[in-house]
């Protein structure tokens, strides 16, 4: 459930700006979740990058690097798609 809710959070706020610019990109919000909810899973699951968690050694940081790698790209993607769908300035 905290993992839900805190992606949930990033959705809405993603459906919020989403609106703002050209409400028929609403999917983009379900991406945002989607794409948060796996790779924190990912990211903290013993089976996988959450097998590292001493913050002294490299796989720790690699680990965390990577999911932000996620999060940061997801985001751009997000922008690009916005900013495509406006028209042109006049």
């Amino acid at each position: 459930m905290p993992l839900t809710a805190h992606c949930l959070v990033h959705a809405t706020l993603t459906l919020l700006i989403v609106f703002y610019y050209n409400k028929t990109l609403w999917s983009l919000a379900i991406l945002d979740f989607v794409t948060h909810f796996a790779m924190d899973r990912i990211k903290a699951s013993p089976r996988y990058l959450g097998r590292w968690t001493d913050t002294s050694k490299a796989p720790f940081w690699i680990a965390f690097g990577t999911d932000q790698l996620v999060h940061h790209l997801t985001h751009i993607y997000i922008i690009w798609v916005i900013v495509k769908s406006l028209p042109p300035p006049v």
